[in-house]
């Protein structure tokens, strides 16, 4: 079963690490201020369920706020954010999204390191 948005479930798919990610997301590159913060509101009460930020997009206060102000429970969102990456490691530029195993939904963050194409395990770095 996908992410639920109203009555409509949400096209998603089951990664490797048993995290579930609804396949169309709502990006917020080039979105600063209170136009990341509208946005996003109004992404997620269209029924969006997958926000992607990064650090380098310096959006990720008003992505949260307006996450923490819909209404929508955060286990319910697919949060996919992509920090900077880090000199000297491989398979830096990590990302962390809200986790999702068949018929379970957690609290706790995923990271995993997409840009070595690979998933972390639940509650660790890759």
């Amino acid at each position: 079963m996908g992410f639920m948005s109203e009555n409509h479930e949400i096209p998603s798919v089951m990664l490797a690490s048993g995290i579930l990610m609804p396949l169309v997301g709502f990006g917020t590159w080039q979105l600063r201020g209170n136009q990341a913060y509208q946005a996003v509101r109004t992404a997620l009460d269209c029924g969006y369920r997958h926000i992607d930020t990064a650090t380098i997009y310096r959006n990720e206060k008003e992505a949260g706020r307006a996450i923490r102000d819909s209404g929508v429970h955060r286990n319910d969102i697919f949060y996919h954010h992509q920090a900077p990456r880090r000199r000297g490691r491989a398979g830096a530029g990590h990302s962390r999204r809200q986790p999702a195993r068949p018929g379970h939904r957690s609290r706790r963050p995923v990271a995993g390191a997409l840009a070595a194409g690979r998933v972390g395990e639940p509650g660790g770095m890759a």
